[in-house]
């Protein structure tokens, strides 16, 4: 044999090494990905678990029923909060003067699950005077919005609503 078939020989021996030695490396990569992938998987799924135990405990139990109530108590807050502007809108409209309306004193009171606003308002009359605040009533709709000029009835309806 001569020099230049060693040197072929030699040759293909090294590049057989380096594909195999790629391949290798490919492989072990491969593998590496996939068993992080299974193990975030693992770990989801007993920290899923864990939660699940733990919502069983009476500690996950109170966890709970606090995240509960304070859901409920943010969205009575929102529909007061929505019924007040409603209210204040449709005092407003009822008004002779509706740039005028001055309000003071008003909440929100829920009572068997209805929600409605209490307050006080006071607006310009005909004449161009304000006429001392009065007592108000609304569930936020118009037909639900008054004052104590416009319902006859209107003591019996605040000791019923807003007391």
């Amino acid at each position: 044999m001569n020099k230049a078939d060693d040197n072929k020989k030699l040759v293909e021996k090294m590049i057989i090494i380096f594909f195999f030695a790629f391949c290798v490396l490919i492989g072990v990569s491969i593998s590496c990905e996939s068993n992080a992938k299974q193990k975030a998987e693992q770990q989801a799924k007993q920290e899923a678990l864990d939660k699940a135990e733990f919502a069983k405990t009476p500690e996950g139990i109170a966890q709970a029923k606090a995240e509960k109530a304070r859901k409920e108590k943010e969205a009575l807050a929102r529909r007061e909060f929505d019924i007040r502007a409603e209210a204040r809108f449709n005092l407003q409209q009822m008004a002779k003067d509706p740039s005028s309306v001055k309000f003071r004193n008003d909440y929100a009171k829920t009572k068997n699950g209805h929600t409605v606003i209490c307050g006080e308002i006071n607006a310009k009359n005909g004449f161009g005077a304000y006429g001392g605040f009065q007592r108000f009533i609304s569930n936020g709709n118009p037909d639900g919005t008054f004052y104590e000029e416009n319902l006859k009835d209107f003591n019996q309806a605040w000791k019923k609503y807003c007391i």
